[in-house]
């Protein structure tokens, strides 16, 4: 994340704040093909000195207005994560309940088996780049989430509990497609940024059909801040789109922005 809480594990993370400790389907969700489906759903001026209040002019003033942007709504929680050709999007406005298991929940680490094969040859390459990567965290339950969350609000104001972790339910652990990452040394949040992991996963991730779920810059539109370390399985085809335009999101993949 953009660096606002040094330490923080993140979007969701059952990781607790700076020196505090840490914890590792539906169908992968992943298209044979890139997306096809569209969309289903400021700055104000400022006066030029104080007091001074600022005249259109004719033609401004005679122009049509254009209406405000709407902000989208937020969907009732679901017991199946909501999906686009077949890519699954969690986030605050498309929850799932804590009904809502993904079959890897009988692997052993809860991941789901595309994403744990990802990971696999994702960690062989870091290595053969001379660095290390593992699992920090990886499937988390509806519950997990809760607490993490009501640990979070325990330890940070409102905003920045809400900018830095998911509520229960709107967290893509749950769903078994994501995993936080970390080094040798065990880094996360500003330690983790400023470390040569981020950069190769920055470069290589989609290389294994992974991508950076929350990039730098996507803040406005993922509603959580920058997290190199949190990558999300959407398939090698749609790892390609991300791959040819970095800063990309999930949500503006999915026409969901």
């Amino acid at each position: 994340m953009a660096g606002a809480v040094a330490g923080l594990c993140l979007v969701g993370c059952a990781v607790v704040p700076p020196g505090a400790g840490s914890s590792a389907s539906v169908a992968s969700g992943v298209p044979t093909n890139a997306r096809t489906a569209s969309p289903t759903s400021a700055q104000t001026a400022s006066p030029t000195s104080a007091g001074e209040s600022v005249r259109p002019t004719a033609a401004a003033s005679s122009a049509t207005p254009t209406p405000p942007k709407k902000t989208p709504t937020a969907s009732a929680p679901v017991d199946t994560p909501f999906a686009v050709d077949g890519i699954v999007l969690v986030n605050r406005l498309h929850p799932i309940t804590k009904a809502y298991v993904p079959a890897s929940v009988d692997n052993t680490d809860g991941l789901s088996a595309e994403l744990n094969a990802a990971l696999k040859k994702l960690f062989a390459d870091a290595a053969a780049h001379g660095l290390s990567l593992h699992v920090r965290s990886g499937y988390r339950s509806y519950a997990t989430q809760a607490d993490s969350y009501a640990q979070a609000l325990a330890t940070y104001d409102e905003a920045t509990a809400n900018l830095y972790f998911a509520k229960p339910g709107m967290s893509e652990h749950q769903t078994g497609l994501a995993a936080d990452l970390t080094n040798a040394a065990g880094d996360r949040g500003d330690a983790f940024k400023a470390g040569p992991e981020a950069v190769y996963l920055a470069a290589h991730a989609t290389d294994f059909g992974l991508i950076i779920r929350y990039p730098k810059g996507g803040t406005a539109i993922t509603g959580y801040g920058w997290e190199p370390w949190h990558v999300r399985y959407v398939g090698p085809t749609v790892a390609a789109s991300f791959a040819a335009h970095p800063g990309l999101t999930l949500e503006e993949y999915l026409g969901q922005a």
